[in-house]
């Protein structure tokens, strides 16, 4: 009776145990698809603002507030038609820490010697640079790292 109870027990843990582990995981796959929605839209109105502004993007120092208030830091935008994005979480990824931006961009990997005009990052899941599966980063650039 005893061994009956413990074989039910163990049983028991282990269908919990696969259960916890498959909504962990569901849940950290919707995280990383919110990103990528995310970094999306993030793209589409850093295009709008440099079209609105002339050519020039958020400064570094402006970040990606800019997109959501007329930037009161020098250079101020000329033909700021803003707020680019309604809503302020946008602006984090999955795990709700703020996306990373780069304004200049990175090496562009199909012309040499050009910058890109912006990057995007989130650091995924662990939030630390680089990993792999789950923890892969999530970067504008590198389109294969947004495919889920």
């Amino acid at each position: 009776a005893l061994v009956g109870l413990l074989v039910a027990l163990l049983a028991l843990l282990l269908t919990a145990f696969a259960f916890y582990s498959y909504v962990n995981m569901r849940a950290v796959t919707a995280k990383r698809e919110v990103t990528i929605k995310r970094l999306e839209l993030i793209k589409e109105a850093l295009q709008r603002y440099l079209v609105d502004c002339g050519g020039s993007l958020p400064t570094q120092e402006q970040g990606l507030a800019a997109l959501l208030a007329k930037p009161k830091v020098r250079p101020i935008p000329r033909g700021w038609r803003g707020p680019y994005l309604e809503d302020p979480a946008v602006l984090r990824d999955g795990w709700g820490r703020p996306f990373k931006y780069y304004c200049p961009g990175g090496g562009d990997p199909n012309d040499a010697g050009r910058l890109r005009p912006f990057d995007l990052a989130s650091y995924g899941q662990d939030g630390a640079e680089g990993g792999t599966g789950l923890d892969r980063d999530l970067c504008s650039w590198d389109r294969k790292t947004l495919l889920p």
